[in-house]
């Protein structure tokens, strides 16, 4: 029988979206550090956080990490963070260990382990902690029944808790019945990474990974931040694909990543035209992407609106990794979608399908300029998808508006 369950997206938190794609950077790197024959395949957003699929002679092992981006942070089992993901772990172990026993999860946060102590679901449901951190004995595979019957009680109140006001109670009934050998072995599919590497250090590692890898050469010196802001790129552009495949980033196209470096010029001179943020005069309208699209159409779908905004949100983290070159482009963009904004926009009588098809035109038209101006400049950034996330967070922002 087919099972209903939620469906989970991720954060909207900028720095969340950083070390998923880093995660993600890093998990590929380390795969063709292996030095393995077969291929691989990296996604995000798509099922969890990170989502790795490693074919071998035995099938395919499949690998789900959630990424929690917690700095001065101490994690229990009480957490939310922890219960949430146990949820969505135990949902796909059943969906995808009905295909495969290869499967894998991974918690990858940064904050550290804290100790358990007593909170009003604990006496409810008569729950002893140990004296042991709970996650450092199952980060340390230290599994014992007593540790096993805890974490079950407490998942199963959790699971209730979060399907409560859905129309499906899940996997519900499958939990309540699992015994504590099932349960155990469930809990050991889990990889927990605590107190991990931030963002920085993410990054830091990556380029290491870069320089050491086998496709790496003496041309490459140097271009190691451009590898991997090109992996990037790739891995978040990918994401939003209708074909299911071609979410996901594998070994060949990394190593033409490397291949295209090789060609990459560093001499190209720089747009000067960031410069100009400095004198221009910002409007002051506050609102934000939401409030501008509710503006001049009420019905427009709340599930669109909310992925819109976390396409906004990518280009704030692009521009903090960037600098100077990227305040060049979002410049250009302002520059070609004002064009359009100012002479084809009309805020009456529009719609969801109108709001789309403008959108999509002040892509098309950035995209042109970019096209053209690179002929002349180097920008750090220059594909559909980043385009895109640019012109959205112009209208995040105060720059751009429907009205």
């Amino acid at each position: 029988m087919q099972i209903s369950t939620i469906n989970r997206e991720a954060s909207d938190k900028t720095k969340g979206f950083r070390l998923q794609k880093l995660r993600a950077a890093k998990l590929a790197l380390e795969e063709i550090e292996k030095g393995s024959f077969s291929n691989f395949y990296i996604a995000i957003e798509q099922g969890e956080d990170v989502s790795k699929i490693t074919p071998d002679d035995l099938g395919e092992e499949e690998y789900f990490e959630e990424d929690k981006y917690y700095p001065d942070s101490n994690f229990t089992i009480n957490s939310n963070p922890v219960k949430n993901t146990l949820v969505s772990f135990f949902d796909l172990y059943l969906q995808r260990w009905r295909e495969s026993s290869n499967i894998c999860f991974g918690f990858y946060t940064t904050a550290n382990i804290g100790k358990e102590s007593a909170t009003k679901l604990s006496e409810e449901l008569k729950i002893e902690f140990p004296k042991e951190k709970i996650l450092d004995r199952i980060q340390r595979d230290d599994i014992d029944d007593s540790v096993v019957d805890i974490i079950h009680k407490i998942l199963i109140v959790e699971y209730d808790k979060q399907y409560k006001d859905k129309d499906t109670s899940g996997n519900l009934d499958i939990l309540k019945a699992y015994d504590k050998k099932s349960f155990k072995k469930f809990l050991k599919s889990i990889r927990w990474f605590f107190g991990d590497e931030d963002n920085e250090a993410l990054k830091e590692s990556a380029l290491v990974k870069i320089k050491k890898s086998q496709f790496f050469n003496f041309k490459l010196e140097g271009k190691e931040s451009y590898i991997l802001s090109e992996i990037l790129e790739w891995i978040e552009e990918r994401q939003d694909k209708s074909n299911y495949s071609e979410r996901f980033i594998d070994k060949y196209q990394i190593e033409l990543i490397f291949k295209k470096a090789e060609s990459y010029d560093e001499t190209i001179k720089k747009d000067p035209v960031w410069k100009s943020w400095e004198s221009i005069e910002v409007p002051d309208d506050t609102r934000n992407l939401k409030e501008k699209v509710y503006a001049v159409c009420g019905s427009f779908d709340k599930k669109e609106i909310k992925r819109l905004t976390r396409r906004a949100c990518t280009a704030k983290i692009e521009e903090i990794d960037s600098g100077k070159d990227y305040l060049s482009l979002k410049y250009r963009v302002l520059e070609a979608c004002e064009e359009i904004i100012h002479s084809k926009v009309s805020a009456s009588d529009i719609n969801q399908e109108r709001i789309s098809q403008i959108f999509e035109e002040l892509k098309e038209k950035s995209k042109e300029s970019i096209e053209e101006l690179k002929n002349d400049f180097n920008y750090p950034i220059n594909n559909a998808h980043s385009i895109k996330s640019i012109v959205l967070d112009l209208f995040d922002s105060c720059y751009l508006s429907f009205d």
